[in-house]
């Protein structure tokens, strides 16, 4: 079984503060269970690029990740070289016939959305940590037209497709 975890940013990208912690510690913690996870992110430091590698696969802390770059400097980490990282790793696992799990941590930004898209289109079992975004404050404040739009026309659909791993009691 390989397990992926997608995500908008990794260490070294600290600027976005405890989910990049959080997400890095767990992967730490699963890769010293020998688990051995990989994570899928973007070059993402808020309005800066991490300085890293973004072909080939790094070792970050005993972790494999791979960076790849980003269109967009804002939340949204618009990356479409991730999108057909994601598809890559599925395909590879099919042809296979090994078995995927994909993680995803956040929301409301295009690496969380493609990727589930991506995942539900291939019927990848998809494990969804919002990590707060999903809550009543996040659809009221900071574009929250928009994100019920987004919510209501495909969230809904993508998320009736997964494991929802709530964080807190508010989730």
């Amino acid at each position: 079984m390989k397990l992926i975890h997608v995500c908008p940013s990794y260490k070294p990208a600290y600027t976005y503060g405890g989910p990049t912690v959080s997400i890095s510690m767990l992967c730490e913690q699963l890769q010293a269970a020998n688990m051995q996870p990989f994570v899928l992110t973007t070059t993402g430091n808020g309005i800066h690029e991490l300085k890293v590698e973004t072909n080939s696969i790094s070792i970050v802390d005993g972790v494999s990740v791979r960076y790849c770059a980003r269109l967009t400097k804002d939340h949204s980490h618009f990356s479409p070289a991730l999108c057909l990282q994601l598809f890559q790793y599925i395909r590879k696992a099919k042809r296979s016939g090994q078995k995927l799990i994909l993680h995803i941590h956040s929301w409301w930004n295009l690496v969380a959305i493609l990727g589930c898209l991506i995942a539900r289109l291939h019927n990848i079992t998809t494990v969804i940590s919002p990590r707060g975004m999903l809550t009543d404050y996040s659809f009221r404040h900071n574009k929250g037209f928009t994100k019920r739009c987004i919510h209501v026309l495909l969230g809904m659909w993508l998320l009736n497709g997964c494991v929802v791993h709530a964080t807190s009691e508010k989730e």
